[in-house]
């Protein structure tokens, strides 16, 4: 027998016990396997394993699978080579070593267990890296594959990151934890969504209501999530007449104020120091909303005769000058000024005050750099009657705005407008067109009108359903909602928030200026706000004869 009919005889006695169905050619297939064979089951898993190994020859085990389970071993003396991922060992052959997974060493070949990738890999080894996206092999055994879910709050996007519902409520989205809300009093200050609400906010200083409001850094202590109010200057002859505290004006160099009437300007400085007396007279009255701070000057309005006598005045004097150093004439107006406004270059100002003998309304405007001679010019009669009761006046850089209590040629207590060189007045856009009316005040209440830019920001105290806080720019349709609320009597803005109170309700509400629900800073009785700053809103508590200042931290 030569050698060639020897080998293929050795290959179909080898047959009879061994299976084929690896790379190379199958050769007598219907012979193999048994029954128990084929009943053996593969593990869990969550990937395809890799392909029988190939029947070796008389020295070398079965070529490298590619699909399926691990391969079996041919009759020699290494085992069938295991699959790419996830799957059997090879089954040794009759020798005494075995490769594919780890069999036994002596003797007749064992099973072997589960290779990762490559050749045959170590039994009992899982799957790592290598598992479908959103699944992990979690538990270290091998008869199971990626079998963890890594979409849940128990193992959200790896085998050991538990979202937390500390506080709050969580959940696992696109492998990552999600912060679905804080329950009250508590936030997330250290922005990370796996411990949830960690942070107390209700008595904690260094995150008072919200997370990152430090009362403890400005001087202040947190109760009831709100930072307490600093006190600033205590028993101040602030609220003592008629003018309502109306004349007020922030500079860096403190708070300024003129009364209403028997008038001087005072000034409070912003750290609670000692007051400063600017200028003082006596039987004079100033302007409503007649005080303005401009750079390191304080600009005031005083009556005269009124007339073309232009006895009334607008004095000027630095802020830091001492009391004794007289002001200046700034110029000589036509009627005492009431709401003096600086818009870009130039001052605006309404006269229209019964007392001073003013037969109708006008606005007025005047540069800065104008000679003294220059009385101002009139821009517009407002034509709504004698006294008009000005409720407000302000101007955009584009627009005249104001509200009059008297109707004529227009609708009691609306806010109006003009283009800011002047002309033929209009009403507002109504705020909602089931209220068609663009009234704003309801009788004789407070009117505050603020602007920033083009835009004018006021308050509807009419005592309906769309009460609030608007803003509005000319052009637009209708005035946009800043803040929802009711009975708002005084408010201040800056670029991000507006602040203001409620009429016989304490506290100060902060809203964004983008549109949200108010939150309070504080639960104090105040009567009404004078400015802000980076840090602080200034605010009056007052009685009929004195009061007090406080500054509020946003």
């Amino acid at each position: 027998m030569d050698a060639a009919i020897a080998i293929q005889i050795a290959i179909v006695k080898s047959s009879i016990r061994f299976c084929l169905l690896g790379a190379s050619a199958v050769i007598l297939a219907q012979a193999c396997g048994s029954a128990d064979d084929k009943k053996k089951a593969q593990p869990t898993t969550h990937y395809q394993g890799g392909g029988e190994g190939g029947e070796g020859n008389s020295s070398t085990g079965g070529s490298k699978p590619t699909a399926g389970s691990g391969g079996r071993a041919g009759a020699s003396t290494t085992g069938g080579s295991g699959g790419t991922e996830n799957v059997s060992g090879g089954e040794a052959g009759q020798s005494s070593t075995t490769e594919g997974g780890t069999a036994p060493t002596t003797g007749s070949g064992g099973e072997g267990g589960m290779s990762l990738s490559g050749t045959a890999g170590a039994a009992g080894a899982d799957a790592g890296p290598t598992c479908p996206t959103g699944f992990g092999e979690c538990d270290d055994d091998p008869g199971t594959v990626c079998e963890q879910s890594l979409s849940l709050v128990t193992s959200c996007g790896d085998c050991d990151t538990s979202c937390t519902s500390t506080n709050g409520t969580v959940a696992c989205e696109d492998l990552k934890c999600v912060l679905k809300g804080c329950n009250s009093g508590f936030g997330d200050c250290n922005n990370d969504a796996k411990d949830a609400c960690e942070t107390t906010l209700t008595d904690n200083s260094k995150n008072c209501g919200v997370c990152g409001r430090d009362c403890s850094a400005l001087g202040s202590t947190c109760k009831g999530s709100v930072c307490q109010d600093i006190a600033l200057q205590t028993g101040q002859p602030v609220g003592s007449d008629s003018g309502g505290n109306v004349n007020w004006t922030f500079s860096t160099y403190g708070l300024i104020h003129t009364p209403f009437y028997g008038y001087f300007v005072q000034r409070y400085p912003l750290d609670g120091g000692a007051t400063q007396s600017i200028y003082t007279t006596t039987n004079k009255q100033t302007g409503t909303q007649a005080v303005l701070a401009i750079g390191d000057e304080v600009y005031w309005a005083e009556l005269g005769t009124g007339g073309d006598d232009f006895t009334s005045a607008v004095y000027k004097k630095n802020i830091t000058d001492a009391v004794d150093v007289l002001p200046t004439l700034a110029f000589g107006p036509e009627w005492k000024p009431q709401f003096l406004r600086k818009q870009g270059n130039a001052l605006y100002w309404f006269s229209g005050d019964y007392q001073s003998g003013d037969p109708s309304a006008f606005i007025y405007t005047r540069a800065l750099s104008a000679t003294l001679a220059d009385h101002g010019t009139k821009i517009m009669s407002v034509d709504q009657g004698t006294h008009n009761g000005i409720l407000g006046f302000n101007v955009t850089s584009d627009a005249l705005y104001w509200v009059s209590t008297k109707a004529l040629t227009g609708t009691a207590n609306e806010l109006r407008t003009a283009p800011i060189a002047g002309g033929a007045p209009s009403a507002v856009p109504a705020v909602n067109e089931a209220f068609p009316t663009t009234v704003v005040a309801s009788g004789y209440v407070p009117v505050d009108l603020e602007v920033s830019g083009n835009t004018v920001y006021f308050n509807r105290h009419a005592g309906d359903a769309v009460d609030g806080i608007y803003s509005y720019k000319a052009g637009d349709a209708a005035p946009t909602l800043v803040a929802k609320a009711d009975a708002v009597t005084s408010f201040v803005l800056d670029d991000t928030y507006v602040y203001y109170l409620r009429q016989n309700t304490a506290g100060i509400w902060k809203a964004k200026l983008s549109g949200s629900a108010g939150t309070q800073i504080s639960t104090s009785n105040f009567s009404k706000l004078i400015a802000q700053d980076a840090q602080f809103v200034y605010a009056i508590q007052s009685g009929c004869c004195s009061g007090n200042i406080f500054k509020v931290i946003k």
